[in-house]
């Protein structure tokens, strides 16, 4: 018979969602045949018999995912440690057991069933530190929401950089531009990394410029195919002053 204590790094290892998980054994006779409760994947598993990595084949036998028997029986008082390498599955991942609550993606992060969110969200904007007039082009990267200082004057155009390699056909993205119009400057063109595409604008005419405050303008943008002209965008714009 063995003994088995568990350890385990991310799900239990009851559940096979996991990246690595551990078992430890400690043989209180002699023991060939041990199970491996969490399964592993025959080619991906590592075992240790008193610290010293055994070989697949020649010390051991594990190709049914659960069980692992070794070629020579293990004494009492041997200790053989298991180690199991899978895919990571996210399907049924909780942040609040998982990780302690917090979890931080450096990198992109793609979700392809539903997120559920329990609580607040907190976005970042970019804040410009000059005019849309002096900063044409604005990365997807730095944010959804820009702001811009100093007072706007004419016709402005604005280019949203990184969105054509980033959307897919069917996918969407939404930009909030916060501008000081100062009864002159307005956004009458928009760019799509340089591709202009026409602006649908909310009852059919472009907004005029404000006398104060500020103009915050919302587009809406969907691509509709794979080409650089393939998008609609809708836009709108409201004063606060």
């Amino acid at each position: 018979m063995a003994n088995k204590n568990t350890g385990y790094i991310g799900n239990s290892p009851s559940d096979s969602s996991v990246t690595i998980a551990r078992q430890a054994y400690t043989s209180s006779g002699i023991t060939t045949d041990f199970t491996f409760r969490s399964g592993y994947t025959p080619g991906y598993l590592d075992a240790y018999l008193n610290g010293v990595r055994l070989i697949e084949t020649d010390d051991y036998v594990a190709t049914d995912g659960t069980t692992l028997s070794l070629t020579t029986a293990a004494q009492n008082g041997d200790t053989l440690e298991l180690i199991a390498y899978k895919a990571f599955n996210v399907s049924e991942f909780t942040l609040e057991t998982e990780v302690g609550g917090d979890f931080n993606v450096s990198n992109n992060l793609t979700v392809g069933g539903l997120v559920l969110l329990k609580g607040g969200i907190v976005e970042k904007y970019e804040n410009a530190g000059t005019t849309l007039g002096s900063q044409t082009n604005n990365p997807l990267t730095d944010g959804n929401i820009i702001y811009f200082i100093g007072n706007e004057s004419g016709n402005n155009t604005i280019n949203f950089t990184g969105v054509h390699s980033t959307l897919l056909n069917g996918e969407t993205v939404s930009f909030t531009v916060i501008i000081t119009p100062n009864n002159s400057g307005v956004i009458n063109v928009i760019q799509i990394d340089g591709q202009e595409i026409t602006i649908k604008w909310l009852g059919g005419s472009a907004p005029s410029a404000s006398s104060s405050g500020q103009d915050i303008y919302k587009f809406q943008i969907l691509k509709t195919g794979t080409g650089a002209s393939d998008y609609i965008v809708y836009g709108s714009a409201n004063n606060y002053s």
